[in-house]
């Protein structure tokens, strides 16, 4: 059993490198562990991660094609220092900026902003938005077989479903656990 996975991946890289088992490795079927995001990420027209595969539209088609990964100098230095490391990683340095605008949103006269999430992506996602999702779904859905000839009864989605907090309550104590 082999696993591929990278933090940030959509669905269209999942079939890169479902294409990567079956050619590589023979596999002959694949668990595909999914979430919100990976739906509408999988086209280019909404996110280009480096490295990754993503749907790019090509006339009625949608075509899947690899972001090329061009390793930026400065980041290179900063990960290869433990100070770089801890400043991104723990401290979470990159995504400072963001956090501060958002803060500073907040507490500006305006209305506040509401970040509203679900199943990792925004929760209130125009139409537009889900057409084009459902179109990487179909593109994933035709291609996997081509790509692979895994056999239907072969393949495995799970699906992660929304989680909200709640309160839930020990029945052996009865205090709330979260």
């Amino acid at each position: 059993m082999y696993s591929f996975a990278a933090s940030g991946a959509p669905l269209s890289q999942y079939l890169a490198w479902a294409q990567h088992a079956a050619d590589a490795y023979r596999a002959q079927g694949g668990i595909f562990l999914i979430v919100g995001n990976d739906f509408d990420e999988s086209l280019a027209s909404v996110k280009q991660g480096p490295g990754f595969h993503h749907f790019f539209a090509a006339d009625d088609e949608l075509e899947l094609r690899l972001v090329p990964y061009e390793p930026n100098p400065l980041r290179e230095v900063v990960y290869n220092t433990a100070l770089g490391r801890y400043l991104v990683f723990h401290l979470q340095a990159l995504s400072l900026p963001d956090r501060i605008a958002f803060a500073w949103r907040q507490t500006s006269d305006s209305e506040p902003v509401e970040r509203r999430y679900a199943g990792n992506t925004a929760y209130g996602a125009s139409e537009e938005r889900l057409v084009a999702s459902k179109r990487a779904v179909d593109a994933f859905l035709d291609e996997l077989p081509k790509r692979t000839a895994w056999q239907v009864d072969r393949v495995l989605f799970i699906l992660d479903g929304i989680r909200g907090i709640q309160r839930m309550v020990s029945p052996m104590t009865e205090r709330a656990i979260l």
